[in-house]
């Protein structure tokens, strides 16, 4: 299970080393009714932490709304969190060149 921890996870230094990627966009569409998304968590399969929320400062999704996030394409694992503190995870999502879209949903909640 992974901890929530704060480490940046960086996608400026393949900018700033010119060893670039395409980058790719993960969309977070909340679908839960009538619950706001306080905290998604993107992190690579293999990490053992969760990393930084990617909704920045007091930024919440309210229903309807969605959000895109920059990643490098490859396998990660996608934590939601609601104003509840009930989570949604998607383990081992492949995200590619082309992008990846998940509209959360009441029924995946863990």
């Amino acid at each position: 299970m992974k901890r929530i921890s704060f480490f940046l996870l960086c996608l400026a230094i393949p900018l700033v080393t010119g060893c670039g990627y395409e980058p790719t966009r993960v969309t977070i569409v909340n679908d839960l009714g009538s619950y706001d998304i306080h905290y998604i968590y993107i992190s690579g399969t293999d990490e053992d932490d969760w990393g930084l929320n990617s909704l920045s400062g007091n930024e919440i999704l309210i229903p309807g709304d969605s959000i895109a996030i920059g990643v490098e394409p490859g396998s990660y694992d996608l934590q939601i969190m609601d104003e509840d503190g009930d989570t949604y995870t998607r383990w081992n999502q492949q995200v590619p060149a082309e992008g990846y879209r998940w509209a959360v949903r009441l029924g995946e909640l863990d």
